[in-house]
């Protein structure tokens, strides 16, 4: 079974619920697995734990690309590549932006 198995089987109604859960400090493979089994889903728990990884890698990823800038009375929210920008620079690039 591929990671992919929980976005297979599982409703998108239902990975959303899942991603909620999973998302919360301290959960276990075990309590998302039991979770996913209560609502009749059958997934082995190694498929869940390497959905679990790739879930929360993605969501850390998420948060470091993402930025709130403050510039003047407007705060923009800014999608940061890879290589970090530093505030200063981002609040320059952003206000360019808007004198154009």
């Amino acid at each position: 079974m591929s990671a992919s198995t929980v976005y297979i089987r599982l409703t998108e109604q239902d990975v959303a619920h899942l991603e909620d859960f999973a998302g919360k400090p301290g959960r276990s493979i075990d309590e998302c697995l039991q979770w996913v089994r209560d609502r009749g889903y059958k997934i082995s728990r190694s498929a869940m734990g390497r959905w679990i990884r790739q879930y929360r890698a993605g969501a850390a990823g998420r948060r470091n690309m993402v930025q709130v800038y403050p510039v003047g009375e407007l705060s923009m929210l800014v999608v940061v590549p890879p290589r970090r920008v530093s505030a200063a620079k981002a609040s320059s690039i952003i206000r360019r932006a808007f004198e154009r």
